[in-house]
């Protein structure tokens, strides 16, 4: 179990008992030892009911920086889970030691090893005493190798410890001092006294004077003793302005020690790392931000600019981060959002760091995302102006999203789109500019990172796809509110991008309902728990017709948690919401009211449209009871009262229920009448006859409230509503209801089939559609109905197949795109092809094969293929690789055959031998180089860059120069394409043999490049294998220049070398 759970499970299940012996002892007893008196006409102060720890300091040592940081939040886990107040968290500076190991019996030093400790301090208090010891033992046991552990309790010294010591300010008041220890101090004693206060309150120390009230000195006295007069100690005086020095504002922080480490910053040469002296500055810079005095002196100096200039043009990943956290620190006042909002490049420039692979970097940036949104004047500032402009940043979020494994930049990142949701739909309301919005955000690919990130957060936890009952913290709830208001929003304002994501979402709200269920996360309610009910009943409101069982049961088990706790309170369900009163949030009973009625909406509309079968089978495999599904009735009808299908809601669960008990059917109640006993008893044939061939069940008879129109129309899909045509699809005849209008204005094969008197009988009875599945022609039917099917590779054949029978051009033109786009799926369709042998298919299955043909290569489903398919693809004349690396995919094809290997191999390679007489046409165009000859015996390789002058450019190959005297062997070349130190392609070839020179074309997997993007291409040119390179014929490089189109791409060759062995570089521009 995951320390989530094992910490509530303990404080649950462990509870601390005193031994009382049954006796009764009242509250009075139970006073304070310390007060020896009663104050008349006051009560006794009670004392708690367990000693309490004052403040404790838990201390944390290490090496390691991020398992430091990650067993720090580690703590900050286990004390929000066992609710202890976490009054303050600090980092201490960095310490340096150098150890040295001496070689034996000498003063040589044989290694010099550099060491850092960093320190982390989270502090404690009000701690029970019966919790100590749990949470001290919870933290031991999870204690990571190479970390201490330390609790002391706090003293002033660690405060004192944690300021910058200002030296002007300690002679000021040694002076002060000095002038106080004069004669006649007792006569002086106010003004001394004053003085030394004031210290005590800029230092944050206990004063002298504290402890004794002065006597009060008459004017006169003052006056003949030189007293300083109180209006030097007044804001503005001559003495205060002294003593305070170079104090920023309100806090002790120098003003010096601040502006000299933001002007080492432009100085800093080589990593921060190597300096860390001036990190732990530029960290205490950090901590002092959160002062407001401090962000206004630095905006005063415009260090925000200075900030993001330097985090922009530096790679090293520690300085951006805090150079972001300062900024973030900063963006808490509002003064740091008009500078960022009149200077649109700087918040731009922040934008930029979203292409960042650092996730620490990517965590201040969200954290300054979110502060500006969530902080910032709606009126004063209109943010969705400026982040507009900047391009791609929904897809670099959704990138974000889906690509990282940190629990902690997700949450990050959640936060951020949902401030900016939140924001720019609800706050910025500009109703000219909401369709713009949601047309920048509602994207289908922030969706799919949406569900990505919260899999990554919320992993199943059991198996088959079960998870277990997890205790939720209040983070956590806040975590799923977010998440869930994210899709609350897009799924009433941009239902269409939930089009094929449907399932994604039922399963999130599965994943959430399962820990959600259980006592520990579902009570105490709050306003998180509330939203987050009310978030689900919105979405299940608006992807109607989607019945979960796991979700049911589990809504089901809320209600009777909140319908007990609501009994035991006395409050009704029926019983008015009255926002203005105070006294009803407080205990709770509005909180359960409210998710209690959330919670029966929710699942009235996930019953209503569902067949009683269904219903049974869900509830066959629960833990409930009829007496609950009885009492579930009884408060639907209070809840949902006035409805016209509440009725027959509410006996389909009674019926439902009584078939798994075995109780006898009893009446009906009054708001459903006879007349419907028929039509229910037909729905429930046709439900079973649906079942049996995997299809989903029939619509009901009655269309959704308040949908939009498209919802409407993909009501009408295999619904009974309206429907004046059925037909029986499929081997078992599966009954599927259609409607004449929409079939015949999309098809002219059912427009003859409903309009001439030779077609199939369109009344008295069902057509028979026998050779196409019913899940190929309910995908069919979405595509004349409201054109929107759900294509895959394992129906785009069937599918396919029915679009070429009913003519549907539109259609067909949409497989053959989806084959165009989806490459890892081609193999499988070309080779599902052959059951109907579509010419259209194989030729959009090739062209998509002779693009990226390495890739295709690899594929397990190219060794399936059989063997005239595999000749066509080595007969292509557009194949993008070169004849070597089609004779090793083809030798492997034929490893993988049971039989026949030789014949097949010989076969094919006679076939490439024939094309290569032809010469394979790349379709591809080319930068080549000239230049004259040389011969050398140098390795010649080429380095140049490559910037893509449009979008989008792919690269397939270079070509290299070939032709060396003494060849009697073959040769090894090589090439590498870098994108700065990444690896992206490695292609190795070898060279035949060869009296002449020749260009030998090396080809690798399509590499894509967008405009402004860079890439470096290495090329090692040919050598003999395994030894040192050979006397070979290459180009001058100096004075000449590639040919090619400048508007395409640019080509910067490094001038290192003063020869080359390129011939060209071979690309494709995406038209």
């Amino acid at each position: 179990m995951a320390l989530r759970q094992i910490v509530p499970w303990l404080v649950r299940r462990n509870p601390i008992r005193h031994f009382s012996a049954n006796m009764y002892e009242p509250p009075y007893l139970e006073v304070s030892l310390s007060e020896p008196t009663v104050r008349a006409g006051t009560a006794p102060e009670t004392r708690p009911k367990y000693p309490l720890y004052g403040t404790l300091n838990v201390t944390v040592k290490g090496y390691d920086y991020p398992l430091l940081e990650s067993y720090q939040r580690f703590i900050h886990n286990v004390a929000d889970t066992m609710d202890l107040e976490i009054a303050d968290c600090w980092a201490q500076p960095p310490q340096k030691f150098n150890v040295q190991k001496f070689k034996p019996a000498s003063a040589i030093v044989e290694t010099d090893y550099k060491l850092t400790v960093y320190e982390r301090v989270v502090q404690i208090a009000n701690l029970q005493a019966p919790l100590y010891p749990m949470f001290v033992r919870v933290l031991q046991g999870a204690l990571p190798e190479g970390v201490t552990l330390a609790v002391s309790e706090h003293t002033g010294d660690v405060d004192d410890a944690r300021y910058v010591p200002d030296k002007d300010l300690l002679d000021l008041k040694q002076e002060a001092g000095r002038d106080g220890r004069r004669e006649g101090c007792q006569e002086v004693g106010m003004g001394f006294g004053c003085r030394i206060h004031l210290f005590g309150r800029f230092l944050r120390t206990p004063s002298i004077m504290e402890s004794s009230t002065p006597e009060p000195v008459e004017e006169s006295s003052a006056a003949a003793s030189g007293v300083v007069e109180s209006t030097d100690l007044e804001p503005g005086g001559e003495i205060l302005e002294k003593l305070k020095g170079d104090r920023i504002g309100e806090t002790m922080y120098s003003e010096r020690f601040v502006l000299s480490t933001v002007l080492k910053l432009p100085q800093l040469d080589g990593p921060l790392g190597e300096d860390e002296d001036f990190e732990k500055d530029l960290c205490s810079l950090w901590d002092m931000t959160i002062e407001a005095d401090v962000v206004l002196f630095l905006l005063k100096h415009d260090v925000v600019e200075l900030l993001i200039g330097l985090a922009e043009g530096s790679e090293d990943h520690r300085l951006v981060e805090i150079l972001l956290g300062i900024v973030g620190n900063m963006c808490c006042l509002e003064e740091t959002h008009k500078v960022l909002y009149e200077n649109k490049s700087l918040f731009l420039s922040l934008c930029g760091f979203l292409e960042s692979s650092d996730t620490l970097t990517l965590v201040q940036l969200m954290r300054i995302f979110t502060t500006i949104l969530d902080k910032s004047d709606d009126e004063a500032f209109c943010w969705f102006k400026v982040i507009r402009e900047q391009e791609d940043i929904t897809e670099k979020l959704a990138f974000i999203l889906s690509s990282t494994t940190s629990s902690e930049l997700i949450q990050h990142t959640l936060e951020a789109v949902h401030a900016m949701v939140n924001r720019f739909t609800e706050a910025e309301v500009d109703y000219a500019q909401l369709n713009e919005f949601y047309k920048m955000f509602a994207k289908p690919c922030l969706i799919e990172g949406l569900m990505e990130g919260f899999k990554q957060i919320y992993p199943e936890t059991g198996a088959v796809s079960q998870f277990e009952e997890e205790y939720l913290t209040s983070k956590d709830l806040k975590i799923i509110q977010k998440f869930l208001e994210i899709h609350e929003n897009f799924i009433i304002n941009a239902n269409e991008v939930y089009a094929d994501k449907i399932e994604a979402i039922v399963y999130c709200v599965h994943r959430i309902l399962i820990p959600l269920s259980s006592d520990g996360s579902l009570l105490p309610i709050s306003k998180a728990h509330v939203r987050i009910l009310v978030c689900i009943n919105s979405i299940y409101s608006a992807i109607v017709y989607h019945f979960h069982a796991g979700t049911f049961l589990a809504l089901v088990k809320i209600y009777t948690i909140l319908a007990k706790v609501q009994e035991q309170t006395g409050a009704k369900i029926s019983e008015p919401m009255d926002a203005d009163d105070d006294d009803a949030g407080s205990d709770g009973e509005f909180d359960i009211q409210t998710a209690l009625g959330e919670t029966l909406e929710t699942l009235y509309f996930m019953a209503e449209p569902i067949d009683g079968l269904t219903i049974s089978n869900a509830l066959r495999a629960s833990s409930l009871n009829e007496e609950t599904i009885a009492k579930l009735c009884t408060a639907l009808r209070e809840t949902m009262a006035g409805d016209p299908l509440l009725g027959r809601t509410c006996d389909l669960l009674l019926e439902s229920a009584r078939q798994v008990w075995g109780q006898p059917e009893r009446g009906r109640s009054d708001s459903f009448g006879a007349c419907e006993l028929q039509p229910c008893k037909l729905h429930t044939r046709q439900f079973q006859t649906a079942m049996s061939a995997n299809v989903s069940p029939p619509r009901p008879s009655a269309p959704p409230r308040g949908e939009p129109d498209q919802q409407r129309v993909k009501f009408l899909v295999n619904s009974e509503l309206l429907s004046d045509v059925s037909f029986l699809v499929g081997a078992k005849g599966t009954l599927i209801h259609g409607h004449r209008f929409p079939l015949a204005a999309g098809s002219d094969v059912f427009y003859r089939m409903f309009t001439t008197e030779k077609g199939p009988p369109t009344t008295g009875g069902p057509i028979l559609v026998s050779d196409v599945e019913p899940d190929t022609f309910l995908e069919m039917l979405k595509y004349v109905y409201y054109d929107n099917p759900t294509i895959s590779e394992d129906n785009l054949v069937d599918l396919y197949y029915a679009a070429a029978k009913y003519n549907l051009m539109g259609l067909k033109d949409r497989c053959r795109k989806f084959v165009a786009t989806e490459e890892g799926s081609v193999m499988k369709i070309y080779q599902a092809n052959v059951k109907h042998g579509f010419e259209e298919l194989n030729d959009a299955c090739l062209r998509t094969i002779s693009r990226n043909p390495l890739v295709m290569f690899r594929s397990s489903d190219f060794l399936e293929l059989p063997l005239d398919l595999v000749e066509r693809i080595s007969a292509g004349s557009k194949l993008r690789c070169n004849d070597d690396q089609l004779m090793d995919a083809l030798r492997k094809w034929c490893k993988h055959q049971p039989n026949q290997q030789t014949e097949h191999f010989k076969k094919l390679s006679d076939q490439v031998k024939r094309q290569r007489e032809q010469t394979r046409d790349y379709q591809c165009r080319k930068w080549l180089f000239f230049g004259p000859i040389c011969y050398t015996i140098d390795p010649c390789k080429g380095t140049f860059h490559v910037t893509a002058q449009r979008e989008v450019l792919h690269l397939y190959g270079v070509g290299m120069y070939v032709g060396c005297h003494e060849n009697d062997q073959p040769m090894s070349l090589s090439v590498v394409v870098m994108d700065g130190e990444k690896m992206i392609r490695r292609s190795q070839a070898n060279v035949p043999p060869r009296d002449d020179i020749y260009v030998y074309d090396c080809m690798f997997e399509r590499v894509s490049l967008r405009a402004g993007t860079k890439v470096t291409v290495v090329c090692d040119g040919p050598r003999r294998q395994g030894e040192t390179p050979l006397k070979k014929f290459t180009f001058w490089n100096r004075g000449f220049t590639w040919t090619g189109d400048p508007t395409v791409l640019k080509i910067e060759d490094e001038r290192n070398y003063e020869h080359t062995a390129i011939a060209y570089l071979l690309y494709q521009v995406k038209e």
